[in-house]
């Protein structure tokens, strides 16, 4: 290369001086709400596990989750994972496409519809006055 060479960039791709605040702002509440996802989820498993095999899970915690405890700990949790859940998958869902489109603005709400689309449809599930 020469001294006198410039690195073209595409300016369709380039994101502005706000925007890449906002991204980081989104890629660290992704990472924020991952985690919270992965305790909820481990939490969940916990409190199923401990509805199918209370007695087991009940001496292993030396007799703090009983099974009521699990019983309502699984049905409290239910709300919680679908939200941390649904933020997570269409927050990356988003970014991705962003990377790999070039009408970004259209993506980006494009994912948050159907994010937003979905997670209604999961609290319809949750919240619904039928038991399944």
């Amino acid at each position: 290369m020469t001294d006198g060479a410039t690195i073209k960039t595409d300016s369709s791709k380039t994101l502005g001086k706000g925007q890449h605040r906002a991204e980081r702002a989104f890629a660290q509440l992704d990472r924020y709400v991952a985690w919270a996802s992965a305790l909820l989820l481990f939490l969940f498993f916990i409190s199923g596990f401990g509805m199918t095999k209370p007695d087991l899970v009940s001496s292993l915690t030396g007799g703090l989750v009983t099974w009521r405890v699990a019983y309502d700990m699984h049905n409290t949790l239910q709300i919680p994972l679908m939200l941390a859940f649904t933020i997570h998958t269409f927050s990356g869902l988003r970014r991705a496409l962003l990377r790999r489109t070039k009408r970004r603005r259209a993506t980006a709400w494009i994912a948050a519809g159907i994010g937003l689309a979905v997670l209604g449809y999961l609290l319809t599930l949750a919240l619904s006055p039928a038991a399944f």
